[in-house]
């Protein structure tokens, strides 16, 4: 993919594309089987869908992690204040 611009196209009503220039379309929503002789010869491209890849899947996957570890830390710290208030008393 080269890094000319592209104009952003967000829906399959046609009225808002743009003919003129280079496109990337949003998703493959906005771009219809019954309307590909209208999108088939533009300069166009389909952005890739965002969260799918499998660095998103890891960081979700590290973000249970950190919570599981975070509640697990939340645990401790309330046992400890139970211990420090018992040898206050």
């Amino acid at each position: 993919m080269t890094n000319k611009a592209r104009y952003l196209i967000t829906t399959a009503d046609e009225r808002t594309w743009k003919f003129d220039r280079p496109v990337i379309f949003l998703g493959e929503w906005c771009r219809t089987y019954e309307r590909k002789h209208v999108w088939q010869g533009m300069d166009a491209i389909v952005a890739a869908p965002y969260g799918l890849d499998q660095a998103s899947k890891d960081s979700d996957h590290i973000d249970v992690q950190e919570y599981n570890i975070l509640k697990q830390e939340i645990k401790s710290l309330k046992q400890e204040a139970k211990n420090m208030d018992r040898d206050l008393l």
